[in-house]
C-alpha cells in the first residue's frame, strides 16, 4: 500500500510555534487587542500576557506560523484554564462577544473558544472569509444568531463545533460542501429546520451530533452513504417518518441515538444484527413487533426501545446476543415471557435489568394512589425546588402522585414511585436544593435530574440505603460537596452520572464495589486525589469519563482489566506516571483521552497497535520514540500525540495503516519525513484527505 510523504514545511498547518516569531503583523496585533476589547474577563487574568507589540511571543492562547509570522490560531479554553490557574466552577467568568475583527486575521486555521458560558452575540457573518480555517469550536458560549448561510466556502474546515449555545435557524445547505468535514456538533441549541438533504456528501465525517434541537423532518437517506460514521446523535428533535433501514448496513457506525423525536414506523431488522453497540430508539411512535433478529455478532452496551407502541413478545433470538449491558423496552404493549437464557456470562444482568424495567415501566394511569408517605416525600422535594415559570411542577396536583404527575414513574403492583425523571434544558431554570426526603422514596430504582444549571447543595447522603437504585443522572447542575462515602451499597447502580457540577473530594474506595456498574461519568468538577487502585473490579463498566478533574497519582493497572470497558477518558487532570501497556490489549476498548496530564515514559507498543480508533495522549511529558507497531487494522479516525518529549523518525509502518483521518504530532522533537496513510483502496477519498499537523518538529 503506498503511501503520502510531507516534510513538515509542506504538511498542513494546524498549530505554530509561538516562540520562534519574534513579531506579528500590526494590523494582526491591532486585529487582536479589539478581539480583547470586545471580551470581559475579571477573574483569572487571561489576557495579562497580551501586551507588547509582538502578539506571537507568549500571548496566552496565540499561535502564530513560524515562516510568515501570521496567527495562526486562538485557543481560548475554559477547561484548561481552570486547570491551569485553578479558578475552577466560576461560572459565566467570560463575558462580551466575538468581535468582527477576527476575521482580519486572514491566516486562522483554528478557532477555539470554549465553556466560558458567558459570551453572547451572534458568530461574526464574515467568519466564512477565512479560507485557511480547519477548527472552529465555539462550544459551550450563549452565542446566538444563526450559522452563517455561506459556511460552505470553508474548504478546509474540519471540525465544527458550537454545542450547547443559544443558536437558532437551521442548518445551512452550503455546509454540506464542506466535503472534508470530520466532526460536527451542534447539540444543545435551538436550531429549527429540517437536516440537509445532502449531509450524504460529507464522506468523511466521523461524529455527526445534532441533539437537543428542533430539528423536524425526515432522517436523510444519504447519510446512510457516509461510510466512516462512527456515532450519529440525532435525540431530542422534532424529527418524523420512519428510520431509514440502511443505518444498520453503515460500516463503521457504532452509536445511534434517536430518542425524544416523533419517528414512526417499525424497527428495522437490519440495525439488530450491525454493529451497532449503543442503540436508543426511546421516546419515539415506533408500532409492530421488536424484530427477532439478534445474533451471536450483536453486542449492545445499551439497548433501549422505552416509550414506544411496540407489541408482540420479546423475541428469542435476544439470548443469542455476545453481550448486552444495559435494555430497556419499558413502557409499550409487550407481552409473554423475558427470555431467560443466555450464551454470555456476561449478559447476566440481562434478566435483572429487564424485569426492573418491565415491572416499573407500566404506565401510572394504571395505579389508583400511592401511598400518603410517598405523597408528602414528594412535596417537601418540590417545596425545595423552584421553578420561577412552573411548567414541570404543574402537573404535580392532587393526592395521587402516580397519576400525569409529569416526571414520575410508580410500579403498578406495589404502588410505590419507582423513578423520578426531570430533565432540564436550554431555556429551563431549577433553581434550590435536593431535598433528603427523596430517601423516604424506598422503592426508587432511578433519579434523573439533569441540566436545570441552578440546583445546588449536597447530594443527599441518605441516597445510598435506597437499595434498589440503578440509575443515578444529576449531571448539568451546580451541586457541590462530595460523592457519599458508602456509595457502595447500591449494589444494583448501573449508572452513575454527576458530571458538569461543583462535586468535590475524593472518589469513594467502596465505589469499586458498585459490581453492576455500566456508565461512570464524573467530568468537568472539582474532584481530587488518585483513581481508586480496584477500579478494575467494574467488571461491567462501559464508559468511564472522569476528565477535567483534579485526579492525581498514576493509572490503575486494573483498568485494563475491565472486558467490556469501551471509552476511557482522563483528560484534563494532574496524573503521573507510565501508561499501562495493557491498555492496548483491552478487546473493546475504542476511545482513550489522556491528554492533558503529566505522564511521562514512552507510548506503550501495545497502544498504537490497538483497535482504538481515538486515541489522545497530547500534552504530556512522554519521551521516546514512536512505536513502529501501525499496520493493516490500525484505524484511526483520530490520533494525536503532539505537545510532548517525542524524539526520533515517525514510524514507516504509518504508512501501512488502513486509515488515519486526523493526525498531530506537532510540538516534539521528532525528525525526518512524514508517512501518512493511504485510506483503502476500497476508499473513494484521495490520500490528502488525511489531516496532519507536524509543527514543531526539526
Amino acid at each position: 500500500m503506498g503511501g503520502v510523504w510531507f516534510t513538515p514545511l509542506t504538511a498542513l498547518l494546524l498549530l505554530a510555534f509561538s516562540s520562534a516569531v519574534r513579531s506579528c503583523p500590526p494590523s494582526e496585533l491591532a486585529a487582536l487587542r479589539a478581539f480583547r476589547s470586545a471580551l470581559r474577563e475579571p477573574h483569572n487574568g487571561i489576557f495579562n500576557s497580551w501586551t507588547g507589540a509582538d502578539c506571537c511571543h507568549n500571548w496566552f492562547g496565540v499561535s502564530c506560523d513560524r515562516n510568515s509570522r501570521r496567527v495562526a490560531e486562538i485557543s481560548l479554553r475554559a477547561g484548561p484554564v481552570y486547570t491551569t490557574l485553578e479558578k475552577a466552577h466560576r461560572p459565566g467568568y467570560m463575558t462580551g462577544q466575538i468581535s468582527p475583527e477576527i476575521c482580519k486575521l486572514t491566516r486562522l486555521s483554528s478557532i477555539i473558544i470554549t465553556d466560558w458560558q458567558g459570551i453572547s452575540g451572534e458568530i461574526p457573518r464574515c467568519i466564512s472569509s477565512l479560507s485557511f480555517l480547519r477548527i472552529i469550536d465555539l462550544t459551550g458560549n450563549r452565542i446566538s444568531g444563526t450559522l452563517p448561510a455561506d459556511i460552505g466556502r470553508l474548504q478546509q474546515l474540519t471540525l465544527l463545533s458550537a454545542s450547547d449555545n443559544l443558536i437558532a435557524g437551521e442548518i445551512p445547505p452550503s455546509l454540506t460542501s464542506v466535503t472534508g468535514l470530520m466532526h460536527i456538533d451542534l447539540r444543545n441549541n435551538r436550531i429549527s429546520g429540517s437536516i440537509p438533504q445532502e449531509l450524504g456528501r460529507l464522506q468523511m465525517l466521523s461524529r455527526a451530533l445534532l441533539s437537543g434541537n428542533q430539528i423536524s423532518g425526515p432522517i436523510p437517506a444519504s447519510i446512510c452513504g457516509i461510510y466512516r460514521l462512527v456515532d450519529l446523535d440525532l435525540s431530542e428533535n422534532h424529527l418524523s417518518g420512519p428510520i431509514p433501514e440502511a443505518l444498520g448496513r453503515m460500516a463503521v457506525l457504532s452509536s445511534l441515538k434517536l430518542d425524544t423525536n416523533k419517528l414512526t414506523g417499525r424497527i428495522p431488522a437490519s440495525l439488530l444484527g450491525s454493529g451497532i453497540s449503543e442503540l436508543n430508539l426511546s421516546h419515539n411512535m415506533l408500532e409492530g413487533n421488536i424484530p427477532d433478529s439478534f445474533g451471536g455478532s450483536s453486542y449492545f452496551t445499551l439497548l433501549d426501545f422505552s416509550y414506544n407502541n411496540l407489541t408482540g413478545s420479546i423475541p428469542k433470538s435476544i439470548s443469542s446476543c455476545s453481550y448486552i449491558g444495559y435494555v430497556d423496552f419499558s413502557h409499550n404493549h409487550l407481552c409473554g415471557p423475558i427470555p431467560s437464557s443466555y450464551s454470555n456470562a456476561d449478559a447476566s444482568s440481562l434478566v435483572l435489568s429487564m424485569a426492573l424495567v418491565t415491572l416499573v415501566g407500566l404506565t401510572a394511569s394504571a395505579v389508583n394512589s400511592c401511598p400518603p408517605s410517598e405523597w408528602a416525600a414528594l412535596m417537601a422535594f418540590k417545596a425545595s425546588l423552584n421553578e420561577p415559570y412552573p411548567t414541570f411542577f404543574r402537573s404535580w396536583r392532587g393526592t395521587n402522585c402516580c397519576y400525569h404527575w409529569h416526571g414520575i414513574t410508580c410500579d403498578p403492583t406495589t404502588r410505590r414511585v419507582a423513578g423520578i425523571t426531570l430533565r432540564g434544558g436550554v431555556g429551563n431554570t431549577i433553581t434550590g436544593h435536593l431535598s433528603p426526603s427523596i430517601c423516604n422514596l424506598t422503592q426508587l430504582s432511578s433519579i434523573t435530574i439533569t441540566d436545570w444549571k441552578g440546583i445546588s447543595g449536597n447530594i443527599p447522603h441518605c441516597i445510598t440505603t435506597l437499595p434498589f437504585l440503578q440509575i443515578i443522572d444529576l449531571s448539568g447542575n451546580l451541586i457541590d460537596g462530595q460523592i457519599p462515602l458508602d456509595i457502595g451499597r447500591l449494589t444494583l447502580l448501573t449508572v452513575l452520572n454527576l458530571a458538569d457540577n461543583h462535586i468535590s473530594g475524593r472518589i469513594p474506595n467502596t465505589l469499586v464495589n458498585l459490581s453492576n456498574l455500566m456508565q461512570l461519568d464524573l467530568r468537568n468538577n472539582a474532584i481530587e486525589g488518585p483513581i481508586p487502585q480496584d477500579l478494575g473490579r467494574l467488571r461491567k463498566l462501559n464508559r468511564a469519563l472522569l476528565s477535567h478533574n483534579r485526579m492525581t497519582g498514576p493509572i490503575p493497572q486494573s483498568v485494563s482489566d475491565i472486558y467490556g470497558l469501551a471509552d476511557l477518558d482522563l483528560s484534563l487532570n494532574r496524573l503521573s506516571g507510565s501508561i499501562p501497556g495493557s491498555l492496548g490489549r483491552m478487546p473493546v476498548l475504542d476511545s482513550l483521552n489522556l491528554k492533558y496530564n503529566n505522564l511521562t515514559g514512552g507510548i506503550p507498543w501495545s497502544v498504537l497497535g490497538s483497535r482504538m480508533t481515538h486515541l489522545d495522549l497530547s500534552r504530556n511529558g512522554l519521551s521516546g520514540l514512536i512505536p513502529d507497531a501501525f499496520g493493516g487494522d490500525s484505524y484511526f479516525i483520530s490520533l494525536d500525540l503532539s505537545h510532548n518529549n517525542l524524539a526520533g523518525s515517525v514510524p514507516k509502518s504509518m504508512a501501512l495503516a488502513n486509515y488515519i483521518g486526523y493526525l498531530d504530532l506537532s510540538h516534539n522533537c521528532l525528525c525526518g519525513c512524514m508517512h501518512v496513510a493511504c485510506p483503502s483502496t476500497t476508499f473513494t477519498q484521495p490520500c490528502s484527505n488525511t489531516t496532519v499537523a507536524s509543527v514543531g518538529n526539526r
